[in-house]
């Protein structure tokens, strides 16, 4: 597997966990909802079980509005895509993954070859 696939599968996981962490809270409520259903309700407890559902259902939808930022945030090869494909739309020169990778590698390998004598 290369770099892309682990942090492929890392992008992958953080969504799951978000996804559970934001669906976990409508789910209790249609649990207690259901455990609840033949007690009588007054307005005001009406009211405030009519503002939690539409706030879960509103949490419910935001790990699908969020797969961008959690991409841009944990991958690095997408930061570096966005990034060029934003300076290829205001049309400036950049260079590719590739050679910054390289300059990456280059700099790891400039310091591992440096030898200190005692």
């Amino acid at each position: 597997m290369t770099k892309k696939d682990f942090q492929m599968l890392r992008c992958l996981f953080v969504q799951d966990i978000v996804y559970i962490v934001f669906s976990i809270f409508l789910n209790v409520y249609y649990v207690h909802q259901s455990v609840t259903k033949t007690r009588i309700r007054t307005s005001l407890e009406q009211t405030i079980e009519n503002f939690s559902l539409n706030f879960l259902s509103f949490l419910h939808d935001i790990p699908y509005c969020v797969s961008f930022l959690i991409f841009v945030i944990v991958s690095k090869a997408f930061q570096m895509e966005l990034k060029r494909m934003i300076y290829k739309v205001f049309e400036k020169d950049v260079l590719t993954i590739r050679e910054e990778e390289n300059k990456l590698e280059n700099v790891v390998d400039v310091v591992s070859t440096i030898v200190l004598q005692a």
